[in-house]
């Protein structure tokens, strides 16, 4: 992943679009984001989502999920606590059901970046 620069930020946050289907329990599915400052050798959690908090669909146990226009929500993280660093952003599932993520419009609210859609699977 490449390293973001937030030098002379004076604040900032992250926005992307998620859509996902539960499986059900016991085999809730999580999304993670995890942030490093120290390229990649130590990571903290910065966001994460399990099971129905994270789900923006009805519960689906036959087929793989398609997510409609409908089914989209659109969640932000701020990234203040780490103004004046170079930083590296991982997007992880931690899946059980091997039902996919769509992660898309990932973007930042100062810098100009450009990242590429992800799709998130087990």
């Amino acid at each position: 992943a490449p390293k973001v620069d937030m030098t002379g930020v004076t604040t900032e946050k992250i926005k992307f679009d998620v859509a996902y289907a539960q499986y059900g329990s016991p085999y809730d599915d999580s999304l993670q984001v995890r942030i490093s400052t120290d390229c990649g050798h130590n990571w903290t959690v910065i966001y994460s989502k399990t099971g129905a908090a994270l789900a923006t669909a009805p519960a689906i146990t036959s087929s793989t999920f398609v997510p409609t226009a409908n089914q989209w929500r659109t969640d932000s993280i701020s990234l203040n606590g780490y103004i004046n660093n170079s930083i590296l952003i991982s997007f992880d599932n931690i899946g059980f059901r091997q039902l996919a993520f769509i992660v898309l419009h990932l973007h930042f609210q100062t810098i100009a970046c450009w990242i590429a859609e992800l799709a998130l699977t087990h």
